[in-house]
């Protein structure tokens, strides 16, 4: 049936298309970070599982081709209330400003996915029955559905990242989806079905599409959840962009600049702006070049401006929009001087070419979040200091700046800041702390002062708050003692690339302002997955193994692709392309070769993929030593690509030689193709949780990939014990 193969391609480029957009709605209302995508992506894939394991009973369905259609109508239709609910969740489950909890994320994103991912699993089900009627190998139906998803999650994945971010937002690619679904619903009908009901059928579905895009476009609900997030305050701009999503409210005459749901600045917020320019500016003497790698439209950019020495001001911001918004709406910001030069980019790439080509800069501004996310943390590590390093002269002075307190930090915050510390002290002489409301640290191979309003009275400058009336009540020598003595006394790691120590630190302070320990968050995971392992059949087992050890290693690849080379959205859509084509070619191949297929080459397959793995976390182990020796094109952005296909083959290979073995203990092809959807699902969906949340992040990415060697390793054990 080559219409049930369409759909079938369908439902996989709908998923795609709606777990990417699902993703970005989520970022835009949670802060999105790497622990809202391993939660959210963790619960789609044990959704996703359980839908094929209730697929197991589609056997007992009366007229399956009925069901089929009915199934993909209702994904259709699932889809914008999916992206729709998915802004409101924060706002239904919240107060407004409330920082999201780590069981707030997983409890709404749970229910929000919870119809799209059980309807999408139970139908791929579904397919493999219709299929095994058209297909004289049921094993080879299985195969070739399992590719032909593939096939279809490759072209969403590649649609999606290429061409509909930068024209569609997410509730517009959700309504795509609705279409897509619903036209093929129709064609179905209209070829498939009996004459009797063909017309009835087409016209009642034609009929719910234009009643459901209606509804979308004519009720105001798709502005809705922006008025419940920003309560009182005047939107005044909503924007998209491969980045982020950016928001620009009106209260009174202040304007509040948002990413992502995350304050970002306010145009009044003259005392921030003042610190993050004049503590580091006043320890040079005559300040000629200076870099600011984000938050230049702030008014940072009008306090460099101060200092008649200032030649050249460099200005790094990754999202354009942010610029533009800026220039828009933000008059004076000083983005329009002669001696400001705008570079739109990643600031660690951008630090990484000047280091190489011969830049130097007498200050570097980092006006960055805390490092919240992987891809923050590249920041605040060691390689990316002493790249700094190199830009700055004897006596030029980085400047950064971290959550904190004036009078105390807790344990988490406390670890957070001294981690910083001493990642400084790795690649600089000198470092010190100004606490506040942010604990400023200023690093330098050069001597180092705290005097800074004697400075700033001394080269004449003029400012609202940083000055001798407003410092001497905020830096006071007990207060600097404290935080010194504070951040030195404690052991807390390093931060390096591979292993973001910062970004473990921020994810126990975050997570420690709820009350959740993620070692026994992360322990838990590990005993329920080894149980669930163990209580699983050989081949299953070797399945779920393998589930694991793919979503686990796609996740450490993009990361450590990341750490090094910057965050790039298509390149990393790439990469989860390759993935995608080669989980389509392995699966194809043998499919191909189904005949032949026993159960040893099962067992060569799960071993190739622990060692696969283990060869990995080796590669990345010597990259980190090539990029510390000067030596990061030892691993070229196509190495990447190469790795995540190799990854993709392996587990799509593994999959219908699996369905063979299991078909011929049960011939029944939903129960075979259920039992196995959910294992592959359930594995799937202890690689993101415990990689995205746990491992990678505590432990490191090279920690990550070798247990994910472990996992297959343990998964071939079982085979060969039989």
């Amino acid at each position: 049936m080559k219409l049930v193969k369409a759909a079938v391609f369908l439902a996989g480029f709908s998923a795609v298309v709606m777990q990417l957009a699902v993703l970005r709605e989520f970022f835009a209302v949670f802060y999105g970070n790497e622990l809202v995508f391993g939660i959210i992506l963790g619960n789609w894939l044990l959704l996703t599982g359980l839908g094929g394991f209730l697929g197991r009973f589609a056997g007992r369905l009366g007229n399956k081709l009925y069901w089929f259609i009915l199934l993909q109508a209702v994904l259709g239709l699932i889809a914008p209330a999916v992206i729709l609910f998915a802004g409101l969740s924060r706002s239904i489950f919240s107060l407004p400003g409330e920082m999201a909890s780590l069981p707030l994320v997983a409890v709404s994103s749970f229910f929000v996915l919870l119809p799209f991912c059980m309807v999408s699993g139970f139908q791929i089900v579904l397919a493999v029955s219709l299929q095994s009627k058209s297909d004289d190998n049921i094993a080879s139906g299985l195969g070739g559905v399992y590719a032909i998803e593939g096939f279809g999650s490759l072209a969403g994945g590649v649609l999606y990242t290429y061409f509909l971010i930068p024209a569609l937002n997410s509730l517009e690619a959700a309504m795509l989806v609705l279409v897509l679904n619903m036209a093929l619903c129709i064609l179905m009908s209209l070829s498939l079905l009996p004459a009797s009901v063909r017309k009835i059928s087409a016209g009642a579905i034609a009929l719910l599409l234009i009643a459901s895009l209606l509804a979308i476009n004519n009720t105001g609900l798709a502005g809705l959840s922006d008025r419940m997030q920003y309560p009182g305050q005047e939107i005044i701009l909503r924007e998209d962009s491969p980045y982020g999503r950016l928001f620009i409210t009106r209260t009174g005459s202040q304007l509040n600049f948002y990413e992502n749901g995350l304050p970002l600045f306010t145009t009044d917020d003259i005392g921030q702006s003042e610190e993050a320019v004049h503590y580091a500016m006043v320890q040079h003497s005559s300040p000629r070049k200076v870099l600011v790698i984000s938050g230049g439209v702030s008014g940072v950019l009008n306090e460099i401006l101060k200092y008649p020495s200032v030649e050249e001001i460099d200005y790094v911001e990754l999202d354009p929009l942010l610029i533009d918004a800026g220039r828009l709406f933000v008059n004076g910001s000083g983005i329009e001087s002669p001696k400001v030069r705008v570079h739109y980019g990643d600031g660690r790439r951008f630090v990484q070419d000047a280091s190489t080509s011969g830049s130097g800069y007498d200050v570097i501004l980092l006006n960055l979040p805390d490092p919240s996310t992987a891809q923050l943390s590249r920041f605040y590590t060691v390689e990316f200091f002493r790249q700094a390093r190199k830009l700055l002269g004897e006596r030029g002075v980085i400047s950064l700046s971290i959550s904190g307190s004036e009078n105390y930090m807790n344990t988490a915050s406390l670890s957070l800041n001294a981690c910083v510390y001493r990642t400084l002290l790795e690649s600089f002489r000198n470092a010190i702390i100004l606490p506040g409301g942010r604990n400023y640290y200023l690093a330098s191979d050069g001597s180092l002062t705290y005097d800074i309003a004697g400075r700033l009275s001394g080269l004449g400058i003029q400012t609202s708050y940083v000055n001798g009336y407003y410092l001497p009540g905020i830096l006071t020598g007990e207060r600097i003692r404290y935080a010194t003595d504070s951040v030195t006394s404690l052991k807390a790691e390093v931060s390096h690339d591979f292993k973001p120590a910062s970004y473990s630190y921020y994810i126990a302070y975050w997570s420690s302002q709820y009350g959740i320990n993620l070692d026994y968050l992360g322990l838990l995971l590990l005993i329920m997955l080894l149980l669930f392992f163990l209580w699983l059949k050989p081949v299953p087992g070797a399945v779920f193994s393998a589930g694991f050890a793919g979503t686990s290693l796609q996740l450490s690849i993009i990361l450590a692709f990341q750490a090094l080379y910057g965050y790039a959205y298509r390149q990393i859509g790439a990469i989860v392309a390759a993935f995608m084509l080669g989980l389509m070619a392995g699966s194809l191949y043998s499919t191909m070769a189904i005949r032949s297929r026993k159960q040893g080459d099962l067992r060569i397959l799960v071993a190739g993929i622990s060692i696969y793995s283990f060869i990995i976390a080796a590669c990345l182990m010597l990259a980190s030593y090539a990029d510390s020796a000067g030596l990061p094109a030892f691993l070229l952005p196509a190495v990447f690509l190469l790795a995540s296909m190799i990854s993709g083959m392996l587990t799509g290979a593994l999959f219908p030689i699996a369905g063979k073995i299991s078909l011929a203990k049960n011939p029944a092809a939903e129960s075979a193709m259920g039992a196995l959807y959910a294992a592959d699902m359930a594995g799937a969906f202890f690689g993101s949780l415990l990689t995205g949340v746990f491992l990678a992040p505590v432990y490191g990415i090279i920690t990550a990939t070798a247990a994910a060697g472990l996992l297959a390793l343990a998964g071939w054990m079982k085979l060969a014990s039989k």
